[in-house]
């Protein structure tokens, strides 16, 4: 009873030995979390984890091969207060992306080093979506052959400036020190973008802005 208290970060991953080095850097961002490594359904859906605690989930989406990604929105319903995040063997753009699209705020590769591992979970836990340079680029070159009728006429030059820097992949520090803001109204700024572009993640923002930005130059 006593792990009911703390509040729950679930690791939903079939390889036991990836598994435990996860979780022993997990322990070291996120100390005061109580950790578990579960099987997918039958753990996870009969445990007694109260649903609200859930604040992360680790998810593999090879660990459970058939309509992996249609488990995304399934885990995110069940557990209302958790933020999702893919591990993956391999950067699948249209795995990737779809992630996004269903929900998932970013994907941490299990070739991480360690040093890069803490960093990128570092960023999970300040709020950011992870999204890497290699797909930010594939993203941009996807949208070249689309366009939707709209405007960009009500973005400023800095606000322009902010999703292109975003659009290259560069984490909220980097993103900072380029534009020459502080962390803190550099998140204030994305929150603008965010609402006149009606998403709420960066893979959104910048699917919706390259969309108005090929539009205004076609």
């Amino acid at each position: 009873m006593k792990n009911m208290l703390l509040d729950h970060l679930l690791i939903l991953e079939d390889d036991v030995d990836f598994a435990e080095f996860f979780k022993l850097n997990l322990k070291v961002v996120f100390p005061n979390m109580h950790i578990s490594h579960l099987k997918y359904p039958t753990d996870v859906y009969n445990s007694e984890l109260l649903r609200v605690r859930v604040k992360y989930i680790f998810f593999d989406i090879y660990f459970f091969e058939e309509n992996k990604l249609a488990l995304i929105p399934d885990l995110l319903n069940h557990f209302f207060n958790a933020q999702l995040v893919i591990i993956s063997a391999s950067e699948n753009f249209n795995d990737l992306i779809c992630s996004f699209e269903l929900g998932a705020i970013g994907y941490i590769l299990k070739t991480f080093n360690e040093h890069k591992l803490l960093s990128f979970l570092e960023i999970v836990k300040s709020g950011e979506s992870i999204i890497s340079p290699t797909i930010a680029s594939k993203l941009v070159k996807r949208l070249q052959i689309r366009s939707k009728s709209s405007t960009l006429s009500d973005f400023s030059s800095i606000e322009e400036k902010t999703l292109s820097i975003l659009a290259l992949g560069k984490s909220y520090e980097e993103s900072a020190i380029m534009l020459g803001v502080s962390i803190n109204g550099l998140r204030s700024r994305i929150r603008k973008i965010y609402t006149k572009l009606r998403v709420s993640n960066r893979v959104a923002a910048i699917e919706a802005y390259y969309e108005r930005k090929l539009s205004k130059d076609n």
